[in-house]
């Protein structure tokens, strides 16, 4: 999954359910919150400080389109290593770069639901 930055611009400001958070994003430059939406270079981005680093060093995740959710978990999930991960490593892995407000119970499922899948097989 090979999109430009600009592609997928495109698909934030197509996805009907990102339109509050653009317009809240609109204007904001920085702001010293555990969490913040903005726009960086045309982006939807959330920015946030995790506990464990220092609190001048925050994190920038791109907000994933709903379009995108699913390939962005199976590659996460399915395809980094011929293990799968759980929930717990999934979601570190997905949210270094990307983040939307579902991704924790979406991931959840997605995990439940590959282990079920795995599991039968193996019967």
């Amino acid at each position: 999954m090979n999109l430009s930055r600009q592609q997928v611009i495109q698909l934030q400001q197509n996805d009907l359910s990102l339109v509050k958070l653009f317009d809240l994003a609109k204007g904001v430059k920085y702001l010293q919150s555990a969490s913040h939406y903005s726009l960086h270079e045309g982006a939807l981005v959330r920015t946030w400080c995790n506990k464990m680093q220092p609190s001048d060093t925050p994190i920038m995740q791109i907000f994933e389109p709903t379009s995108l959710h699913q390939k962005l978990i199976s590659v996460a999930y399915d395809q980094i290593s011929s293990d799968h991960l759980g929930v717990r490593k999934t979601l570190d892995r997905l949210q270094r770069w990307f983040y939307w407000p579902a991704v924790n119970s979406e991931v959840k499922k997605y995990v439940r639901s590959s282990d079920i899948s795995v599991n039968r097989n193996r019967n």
